[in-house]
């Protein structure tokens, strides 16, 4: 039977993929996953709209939400979509502008993923005293390669 010398070969490739194999299995039964497992942790790729503060929910008037959704289209149409960039710098939070001027921000190079809006809704997230939490839907034009997508906005009154 081990006469052939392409028998021998055979046998002994066969018998070292069959060695590895076992010793990856005892490292494995030895050596098993000791990490403790997080029965809270996330399941979903991206984090849920949660405001930083425990401060108490308000009602949102109709003036307050109407001036609230001006500024967020104000900055879709300027910011994400980077027309008249300029504009912007006075919208965003400082920071959101990460110490840029406003002769750099007017470069549109900022730190602003754009995207080619299209449509948009929104639904409030949230409204406590000073923040308003939004969560966007925005969509692109027909033909575009890129995905509509949700992201979230949060308004803060300052001053």
């Amino acid at each position: 039977m081990l006469s052939s010398p392409r028998r021998r070969r055979r046998v002994v490739r066969s018998s070292l993929v069959v060695g590895a194999l076992g010793v990856l299995l005892a490292v494995g039964l030895l050596f098993p996953n000791t990490a403790k497992r997080r029965p809270d942790a996330p399941l979903e790729a991206a984090p849920t709209l949660v405001p930083e503060t425990s401060a108490p929910e308000v009602q949102l008037g109709g003036a307050t939400r109407r001036a609230a959704l001006g500024t967020a289209q104000r900055f879709l149409r300027t910011a994400v979509l980077r027309r008249r960039v300029s504009e912007s710098w006075a919208l965003v939070h400082p920071v959101l502008r990460q110490g840029l001027s406003r002769a750099e921000w007017s470069t549109g190079d900022i730190p602003v993923v754009p995207y080619p809006v299209d449509e948009a809704r929104w639904r409030l997230g949230y409204s406590r005293r000073d923040t308003i939490g939004l969560e966007v839907y925005v969509a692109p034009g027909e033909g575009s390669k890129v995905a509509p997508m949700v992201f979230d906005l949060e308004l803060t009154a300052l001053g």
